[in-house]
């Protein structure tokens, strides 16, 4: 499934509905062949934190968790599939929360993908995926209002 970058999103229906939060839920690194994307270097912290709240989601939000295997276009063509991704993040920027499916972290580490500098550095300033701090600022960026995506413990 393909989005631009940036873009408003509402790729299923609760948490993943933009018109369900109160600020902008925008999409980023939803990539699909032969549509154009960002190539470009990025840093070992951001890859590694990128992967660390991949890696965070499931636990903390399984009842989103999708079910089912989807194979990366670009890794089709090389006769190469098999990439989970049944978890998506949420990552609090400034004055907008980001979607991003749990394969972004192969885009980025396999296939050169450079997210936007606003969602780099939102991932790098992220709290701990699911910790207070993370659901706090959540919250406050949509605008104090408790967001559609909840954790399995209490906000």
């Amino acid at each position: 499934m393909h989005f631009e970058d940036n873009s408003l999103i509402s790729y299923h229906s609760g948490p993943y509905d933009s018109d369900e939060w109160s600020c902008s839920l925008l999409a980023i690194g939803w990539l699909e062949d032969p549509q154009p994307y960002n190539k470009g270097k990025t840093s070992s912290e951001f890859r590694r934190k990128l992967q660390a709240l991949v890696d965070a989601s499931q636990p903390m939000y399984p009842q989103y968790y999708f079910r089912g295997m989807y194979n990366c276009s670009f890794c089709d063509k090389q006769e190469y599939s098999g990439i989970w991704s049944q978890q998506n993040i949420f990552v609090p920027g400034d004055g907008v929360v980001y979607l991003s499916p749990g394969g972004i972290s192969h885009y980025v580490s396999d296939h050169s993908y450079k997210p936007p500098q606003s969602f780099i550095d939102a991932v790098l300033q992220c709290p701990h995926y699911g910790s207070a701090a993370y659901c706090n600022l959540l919250k406050e960026v949509n605008h104090a209002i408790d967001p559609p995506l909840k954790p399995k413990s209490n906000w």
